[in-house]
């Protein structure tokens, strides 16, 4: 099984990550310069993406091309955000002792 996509993986991992960023079908073809059936075909599960495309959505959805394809990157999302907000909550501590 190395070496194939699992088309439903792949369209569901698209899906996902497109509302996560809140970008509708649209907004994603435009910023990948796809047309905006090509994003809802590959989100069906009726076609996969070249590699110049698959890469292009992957960068715009802030994934590898290996969460895009296979992954369960759910987690990633809350990680950055916790990451975020410790940082955030570091520098705020930092700022109060500087004072």
């Amino acid at each position: 099984m190395n070496g194939v996509v699992k088309t439903k993986n792949f369209a569901d991992n698209l899906r996902t990550a497109r509302l996560k960023k809140d970008f509708s079908q649209a907004k994603l073809a435009d910023l990948v310069g796809v047309q905006q059936s090509a994003i809802s075909h590959f989100e069906l599960g009726d076609r996969i993406p070249g590699v110049a495309t698959a890469s292009a959505i992957a960068d715009k959805l802030d994934l590898t091309l290996d969460e895009l394809f296979h992954g369960d990157f759910s987690a990633k999302t809350d990680v950055q955000t916790a990451t975020a907000e410790t940082t955030d909550e570091q520098t705020a501590e930092r700022t109060d002792e500087n004072e």
